[in-house]
């Protein structure tokens, strides 16, 4: 586990979560989190490769990632922006093929093929200072080994998102930081 990262979860309660602090402005952390050419840069675990993000940053906005394994085999994720603000998401994924039609987990994912819940994430960015304390939520009706498989991705996620804000924080001017 990275330093600054924190990780707890209470499976009988179906909840994850995951919190880091980076140094940077709530608001570019946020950007980050939310725009599709950055979240190509962050989302999925290290070995993971994002070949579509498709996010629509509003209230009721819909959201469309496709994933490439080492493999070469593809994962699609799809959801709904519930609630989003400066210092909150709450989004909702679920499995989907390329053409967006619900579909069964993916074997290796350690759900029942028979699963067909949403997976309820909740962000928030909160400002401290001149740094952001990020902390994520996931609930879910899930296994222990999605749940082990999903602390595992975020923590993986979350440190590419660090490399993004660095990165994207030597392309903006400093009086945009």
């Amino acid at each position: 586990m990275a330093a600054g990262d924190s990780v707890a979860g209470d499976l009988a309660t179906k909840e994850i979560v995951i919190e880091r602090v980076y140094d940077a402005p709530r608001e570019r952390v946020f950007e980050v989190f939310t725009q599709p050419e950055h979240l190509r840069k962050w989302w999925g675990p290290e070995m993971v490769e994002v070949t579509v993000s498709e996010f629509e940053a509003r209230s009721g906005g819909s959201f469309f990632f496709g994933e490439r394994a080492p493999d070469g085999a593809m994962v699609y994720v799809a959801g709904v922006v519930r609630e989003i603000e400066p210092s909150r998401l709450v989004f909702d994924l679920h499995f989907v093929d390329a053409d967006r039609r619900r579909v069964a987990p993916p074997i290796h994912s350690g759900l029942p093929g028979s699963w067909d819940d949403d997976i309820v994430t909740s962000v928030t960015f909160g400002a401290e200072g001149r740094r952001t304390r990020l902390t994520i939520r996931v609930q879910s009706g899930f296994t222990a080994a999605w749940g082990e498989g999903a602390r595992m991705g975020w923590a993986q996620s979350l440190d590419k998102l660090g490399v993004a804000i660095a990165d994207d924080m030597k392309e903006a001017t400093a009086r945009e930081r």
